[in-house]
């Protein structure tokens, strides 16, 4: 059984209690072949909880920063694949580039 003084808080933390009627939910979209569906607007997007559609008063699409990190395993046991995945790096680096948007890293 736990110490009564031990379930109290201590008097030196501060509580906030806030009431939010903004719910803001991240997503990412995609069909059924998994392709990335872009520029949805507010008719088109839909929020379901518990099997029932949710009242969606605020709707804004933004594009947000992309940061990647290439890492190649380059030990012996790779020998014969390094070559492959330093095609494969340089090909998304250079497709990446072309798609760069400010922000993005």
């Amino acid at each position: 059984m736990a110490h009564p003084l031990a379930l109290q808080q201590d008097p030196e933390e501060d509580v906030v209690r806030v009431e939010s009627e903004l719910v803001v939910l991240n997503v990412t979209v995609t069909d059924k072949q998994r392709h990335y569906v872009h520029k949805l607007t507010r008719p088109e997007f839909k929020v379901f909880e518990d099997g029932r559609e949710q009242k969606v008063d605020f709707f804004e699409a933004e594009k947000t920063p992309f940061a990647a990190v290439i890492l190649m395993d380059t030990s012996g046991s790779m020998e014969g694949s390094v070559s492959d995945g330093a095609l494969r790096r340089d090909k998304f680096s250079r497709r990446f580039a072309r798609r760069r948007r400010d922000g993005d890293l």
